[in-house]
């Protein structure tokens, strides 16, 4: 992948604390369903496109493991996810990419890949062994990849970008025996003038720990994500603009050292 992760610096704020960190990783699976639209025009106006009509709502991987530490008053996170869509759909608005154009109505085949890392690091407000709030700062890195080829025409329109997103970080637990459960979200927007994004993603979390030891410990989890994207920017002299959401259950593994 295309990231440069500005985020796993935040897990090295750990060596700097007396306290050792606890950690966790857990692997999880669960495709996460798209949603949203997508327009590509030389002009301020523009039809979009819904990523169900272009056919983009097929997910073939649905891995997304994350990794937890905690130590003192901080809890930090960072989790990946990677999607690749594709299908054959129709367009529902013109896409002109640089002169290049796909009409309104063509059979289209779609590709879309989008995967971002980001995680956050978190002082708690409330700290406790059974309620847990903090709130604190984080990043995120996201790339985006589209191109969509017309079957009547042979035409491709495809476009490109890469976004790292500084943004704020929370995260809230009530833990009771070997259950828990967990919310933590990131969120920000930025705008340079050139690029316009903004990034949100929600994570809820219920983990049962079901083996338990002096350095080891394993559990089930079960939850739920929610993540959208809204990305302008330019590409061969075209506007970009894409507005996806994607949401959907996973369940996972964890294993804490």
């Amino acid at each position: 992948m295309k990231h440069r992760v500005p985020v796993l610096g935040i897990l090295a704020l750990a060596a700097s604390c007396n306290a050792v960190p606890s950690a966790s990783v857990t692997p999880r699976y669960g495709p996460l369903g798209l949603d949203g639209d997508i327009a590509v025009s030389a002009s301020v106006a523009s039809v979009r496109s819904s990523a169900d009509a272009l056919g983009a709502d097929e997910d073939d991987d649905g891995l997304a493991p994350r990794a937890d530490a905690d130590w003192g008053p901080f809890d930090a996170w960072v989790s990946l996810y990677n999607g690749d869509f594709g299908g054959r759909g129709v367009a529902e608005g013109q896409l002109d990419l640089g002169g290049v154009i796909i009409t309104a109505g063509d059979v289209v085949d779609s590709e879309l890949e989008l995967s971002f890392v980001d995680g956050g690091i978190v002082w708690d407000l409330i700290p406790g062994e059974t309620v847990d709030l903090g709130i604190g700062l984080g990043a995120a890195s996201i790339d985006f990849d589209a191109n969509i080829r017309s079957v009547t025409t042979g035409l491709e329109v495809g476009a490109s970008e890469s976004f790292t997103v500084p943004v704020l970080a929370a995260r809230g637990a009530i833990a009771a025996g070997d259950f828990e459960i967990s919310v933590v979200a990131t969120g920000f927007g930025i705008d340079t003038g050139i690029d316009d994004v903004t990034f949100m993603d929600a994570d809820a979390m219920a983990a049962w720990r079901f083996l338990g030891g002096d350095t080891v410990s394993g559990g089930l989890v079960i939850g739920y994500r929610y993540a959208m994207v809204e990305a302008d920017f330019g590409s061969f002299g075209s506007d970009v603009e894409a507005d996806l959401e994607l949401s959907g259950p996973y369940l996972g593994l964890t294993l804490q050292l």
